[in-house]
């Protein structure tokens, strides 16, 4: 992996999930990524499930 891709794919019902292919894929700075959802995170509820999680 270059750099984190934040693209978005359509979800396949066939498989119930994404595929990877048929999308436009553009790299991102994976650092700056982190430090976005390190200073997101907390705000956001980010990486939490409903019950808290």
């Amino acid at each position: 992996m270059c750099y984190a891709d934040t693209t978005i794919e359509i979800k396949d019902e066939e498989i119930n999930g994404v595929r990877g292919f048929g999308t436009i894929h553009m790299c991102r700075d994976w650092n700056g990524l982190v430090r976005w959802t390190e200073e997101t995170q907390e705000k956001y509820g980010m990486g939490e499930t409903p019950n808290g999680n």
